[in-house]
């Protein structure tokens, strides 16, 4: 679980992403980079830009949370997928994915403050596993997945909480 004790009533919730590959292969899927960016001003326009070294079979993961009141959508670049979404009470959060470099600009349908958390992940293929809940006060603590057939995997965790008027993703 993720705690702020400064958060406002309204956080929003977690995904838990996997990747799963044959026990036959003796690798893993690993994270191989990440980074973050926020947009500080409200705006409609939201810019994000992939960390160095994406190579075109590199599953790349987006946290895109923003404050969102009154549920705006969200429409992201060409070349990203939806994998979930979850509405909170002051903060929303929606969860994208694609493969190989390309960041872009994504755009809400109502000027947001917004932060965005980026993985990228070596070794993985497929569509991401994803389970989406939102939880209200200080703690997010995600929900389950059912990992299924015995496969390696790579499990994270992704959630948002608004603290002291600065949307933080973890």
């Amino acid at each position: 679980a993720v705690t702020a004790t400064t958060a406002s009533p309204g956080s929003v919730g977690c995904v838990r992403i996997s990747y799963a590959k044959s026990v036959s292969d003796r690798t893993y899927p690993w994270v191989f980079a990440y980074g973050r960016g926020r947009q500080t001003t409200v705006s409609v326009n939201h810019t994000v830009t992939l960390p160095s070294g994406v190579t075109a079979t590199d599953i790349v993961l987006l946290a895109f949370h923003y404050s969102g009141l009154g549920a705006p959508t969200v429409t992201p670049p060409a070349g990203w997928t939806s994998f979930g979404s979850s509405l909170g009470v002051e903060v929303n959060g929606d969860y994208f994915y694609r493969t190989g470099p390309g960041g872009g600009t994504f755009v809400t349908s109502s000027s947001e403050l917004s932060s965005h958390l980026i993985v990228v992940v070596r070794g993985g293929s497929g569509t991401p596993a994803a389970a989406v809940a939102a939880s209200a006060g200080s703690t997010i603590d995600g929900p389950n997945l059912n990992p299924g057939s015995v496969v390696k995997r790579l499990w994270l965790t992704f959630g948002g909480i608004r603290a002291l008027g600065t949307y933080i993703v973890t």
